[in-house]
């Protein structure tokens, strides 16, 4: 009896253990996975502006590997960087799958900050696909949650947001209005680079608005601080806007001269955007004094430039929708190759185990 007893308490213990093996051991496995930094995901999310082909291939990589270790946080962050690079690209209904998809989440997670700054996103791409309507509510919610937080530097980028906003509505005091808050709160926290940005756009609305002594104040307040930062990009815009005010004020050589400068930097920086407006303000300023060869030739170059431009962004876009779906396919077919996988483990697992436990009762019989 005794002997009988202990062998079946050995096979137990060795069927036990094969089954634990397969039925457990998949998230030991799991757990041993070595953590990302958190440098990888910031990385990635500077990415995103500079080379948005790499940062979605890094983040797809990083959200499956969250994922895997059902880090939902983190999750969360990729799939708003994800809904950033889809943004910038013009695929706004993927963008909002993304950004909805890390809203749910962070408002699980009661993450305040995280969704003020994700409404803005959502807010920000419903305006860009036209859907102003549902926008103004979200900026209005983002704006009270960073309220509430005390968060300057979210206040003030969302009265900048809301002032572009209405900008682009042709309603230029409330635009106005909404950039002057969003200076206070920059000047407050001393952000240069918010400060540039809020100068640049009161520049923009007094020039709609014909005050173009006063547009030039604030275009060369933002070039300024934007030279102490070397953000060429950010100068290229400026420099870009002082030679439309002299375009607009009749001073066609100075006009000239501060375009040629944009456009040389917008060359160098490989600015499209930036190298057409400059073009485009070329053109027009040629044909203002008489220069018909040379209005020609600018108005052909922005031209060019725009349709490559538009064919480039519509590869892209078309590119990163492939990729996207060829990854989610692979890792769908991965994930069922470990759940056939798992399941062909346990099956012989128990088979072992119900013939070990079948063997031992076989110790019994007389």
């Amino acid at each position: 009896m005794y002997v009988y007893n202990k062998f079946f308490v050995i096979g137990v213990s060795i069927a036990c253990c094969f089954l634990f093996t397969f039925f457990g051991g998949s998230s030991c496995l799991s757990a041993n996975v070595k953590n990302s930094p958190k440098e990888t995901l910031s990385y990635a999310e500077r990415l995103v502006l500079t080379n948005p082909d790499s940062a979605f291939l890094l983040i797809q990589k990083l959200r499956k590997e969250y994922s895997d270790r059902k880090d939902v946080h983190a999750l969360a962050v990729c799939n708003q960087q994800l809904g950033k690079i889809f943004h910038y690209q013009g695929a706004y209904a993927q963008a909002l799958t993304f950004y909805l998809k890390a809203d749910k989440i962070f408002r699980k997670e009661k993450d305040r900050l995280l969704i003020a700054q994700n409404l803005n996103n959502i807010a920000q791409t419903y305006s860009s696909a036209h859907l102003k309507q549902k926008s103004l509510p979200m900026f209005k919610e983002a704006l009270k949650i960073f309220q509430e937080l005390r968060n300057d530097k979210g206040i003030a980028k969302t009265y900048s947001i809301l002032g572009k906003f209405f900008e682009k509505k042709g309603t230029y005091d409330i635009s106005f209005g909404y950039q002057q808050l969003a200076l206070q709160h920059y000047k407050k926290i001393n952000d240069s680079l918010g400060l540039a940005k809020v100068y640049n756009d009161i520049g923009s609305i007094l020039e709609r608005k014909r005050q173009y002594n006063d547009a030039l104040k604030y275009f060369t307040l933002a070039l300024s601080i934007n030279e102490s930062l070397d953000n060429r990009l950010g100068q290229i815009g400026n420099i870009n806007n002082i030679g439309d005010f002299y375009l607009k004020t009749g001073d066609y050589r100075k006009a000239l001269s501060a375009t040629m400068q944009a456009k040389s930097l917008a060359i160098e920086l490989k600015s499209k955007r930036e190298l057409i407006s400059a073009c485009d303000n070329l053109a027009q300023t040629y044909k203002l004094i008489g220069n018909t060869d040379s209005a020609y030739y600018y108005s052909q170059t922005a031209s060019k430039n725009y349709h490559q431009t538009f064919k480039e962004e519509s590869s892209k876009q078309i590119n990163l929708l492939q990729i996207f779906f060829e990854v989610e396919r692979k890792d769908s077919e991965i994930q069922q190759l470990k759940v056939d996988k798992k399941i062909t483990l346990i099956s012989t697992g128990s088979v072992v185990a119900i013939c070990l436990l079948l063997i031992l009762l076989g110790f019994k019989s007389p």
